[in-house]
């Protein structure tokens, strides 16, 4: 068991947590899934398989719901997973006790009241003593090896949601906040993927479209790169570099280099805990 952590969790704001590494990494993950021309059901999956490989984490689930403010409890819409055997069965049974519910559902319900996306790890939420002593983790985490979370909350208007959990295998050390802003920065790029299983009469995005070499100038962008420089690394003309940066601003809906940068870098402060 890890030292007792307390609500809070203090985040730094002076200094991106994320390294350039992570950077190309998050990058190449959400260009190979706005390209894929696999079924949503698969791009899902390939998205959260390359989000593990990103923050070691081991099982995933994506849930969409809708009826989020009904009293009786909202209304699943598809669920998507990788988790396997007793494991599957023990999850839905514990997620469905109304008895012992998980505890960071009140945590959740509350942040998504607020009508914002979030994402929050474990100790943003509960200390190592609520964790580990709560019946939910007695029943569900301990026997079937699991143990820390992330979990993704992304409203899909006022009454539907795309929710979306993370977890590691006991024995490993906790996320961190690196790893909370990297799923959420990954997550908060794919409205389109989130709202693509809605029922028909919700609106629906389409996946953004760059084109390989528009994906290229993004890396360079987010180098720290100018466009004279991007341009002469190419071999392109300073109004092709221009064209394809002004595309890639209107993709990402930003005004300008610095923008791009926080973006990818330091995110929309989702994964910080709001004091």
């Amino acid at each position: 068991m890890h030292e007792s952590s307390t609500h809070g969790d203090p985040e730094s704001s002076s200094q991106s947590l994320i390294r350039e590494a992570d950077v190309r990494a998050i990058v190449r993950l959400l260009g190979k899934i706005a390209g894929s021309t696999e079924p949503i059901a698969t791009r899902k999956r390939d998205l959260m398989n390359g989000l593990c490989e990103l923050i070691d984490a081991d099982l995933w689930t994506w849930l969409i719901s809708s009826g989020a403010r009904n009293p009786k409890g909202p209304t699943p819409v598809s669920f998507t997973h990788n988790i396997v055997g007793d494991r599957y069965a023990n999850y839905l049974t514990a997620m469905l006790d109304p008895q012992n519910p998980p505890p960071y559902n009140e945590h959740a319900a509350r942040e998504f009241m607020q009508g914002r996306p979030f994402t929050r790890r474990r100790v943003q939420w509960l200390t190592d003593r609520e964790w580990y002593e709560s019946a939910f983790m007695k029943n569900v985490g301990i026997p079937n090896g699991v143990d820390d979370f992330i979990s993704s909350v992304f409203p899909l208007g006022p009454d539907s949601f795309s929710g979306l959990g993370l977890a590691r295998a006991a024995g490993k050390s906790p996320f961190s906040e690196r790893d909370t802003r990297i799923v959420h920065i990954i997550l908060s790029e794919i409205d389109w993927l989130h709202a693509a299983e809605l029922p028909d009469e919700q609106v629906q995005q389409d996946a953004p479209k760059l084109t390989p070499r528009q994906r290229a100038v993004l890396l360079y962008l987010l180098e720290g790169k100018s466009r004279q420089e991007i341009a002469g690394d190419l071999g392109i003309s300073a109004h092709t570099a221009n064209d394809h940066v002004k595309a890639i601003y209107k993709c990402f809906d930003v005004n300008s280099h610095p923008e791009l940068l926080r973006r990818f870098r330091n995110g929309d402060g989702g994964d910080v805990t709001q004091m």
